[in-house]
């Protein structure tokens, strides 16, 4: 899966895209044989000025968009709580394949 950065406010400096990809490329250990089907994703860092930075991800599983969003006083702990919910939605939505398979 390709990632699509987007910065609004923040540095572009340094290894912070690195670092975000690296992050949210754990996801794809996820997806077994959907791999293929999934194409691009998309990452949004923002700062605001009184919460700090904000961290979006949107991407497409099929018959199903995942998005997440996280906000925290630092940079890598909003890319760790977007990371986090992107996860938690992901296992989910397979939960829900499983079931519907078994019945």
């Amino acid at each position: 899966m390709k990632w699509q950065m987007m910065f609004d406010r923040v540095s572009k400096s340094g290894d912070t895209k690195e670092k975000v990809i690296k992050k949210f490329a754990k996801l794809e250990t996820y997806f077994g044989r959907m791999k293929s089907q999934i194409q691009t994703g998309f990452v949004t860092l923002s700062r605001g000025e009184r919460w700090g930075y904000k961290v979006k991800t949107m991407f497409r599983l099929p018959g199903k968009e995942i998005v997440a969003e996280g906000k925290s006083k630092t940079l890598l702990s909003a890319i760790d709580l977007t990371y986090g919910k992107a996860a938690k939605e992901v296992r989910q939505y397979l939960e829900r394949l499983k079931d519907r398979r078994k019945k």
